[in-house]
């Protein structure tokens, strides 16, 4: 992945998108306010074609057929999100005509942290955690805070030893 670089960011969570957008993605999409039918045609406009690869981490059933649709003939579609057992509705059809690649992800190997530890840490990539709860004690309401998110929340973190 080095040297790639985010065209496009794709989500329905304003907050989220504009931190896109301060972190580096050339543009976002707001599928609750733009919809999805002018995404592919956006995004060949930004870049002259589609995407080689599109990475669906949102673990909505919805984004899955958006990242299949969105990257180019040839490509590679990354599952990373997790549905909570929820079915996606793919038309498989669109899989084989364009000869995509889908693969599923853990969205890490152990080596990536020590890698993810420098960049961080060399200010060559910025941290989305927003909201930090400090003490295992406060467990529940981090769940409550994740399930019902307040304005402005992005990621939340839990320091056991607060």
């Amino acid at each position: 992945w080095c040297g790639a670089r985010v065209a496009c960011m794709v989500g329905a969570n304003a907050v989220r998108l504009a931190r896109a957008a301060e972190l580096g993605a050339e543009a976002v999409w707001n599928v609750s306010e733009q919809g999805t039918s002018g995404l592919g045609k956006f995004l060949e406009n930004l870049s002259c074609e589609l995407p080689a690869v599109a990475i669906e981490a949102a673990g909505h059933p919805s984004a899955v057929p958006i990242a299949i649709q969105s990257v180019a003939p040839g490509g590679t579609v990354v599952l990373m999100g997790l549905s909570g057992n929820k079915l996606a509705e793919v038309c498989t059809d669109d899989v084989v005509l364009k000869q995509l690649t889908v693969r599923g992800s853990l969205s890490s190997e152990p080596e990536d942290w020590v890698a993810v530890t420098e960049m961080l840490s060399s200010g060559a990539v910025q941290s989305v955690v927003s909201d930090v709860l400090e003490g295992l004690e406060n467990y529940d309401e981090a769940i409550e805070r994740v399930r019902n998110p307040p304005p402005g929340m992005i990621k939340l973190i839990v320091r056991p030893n607060g």
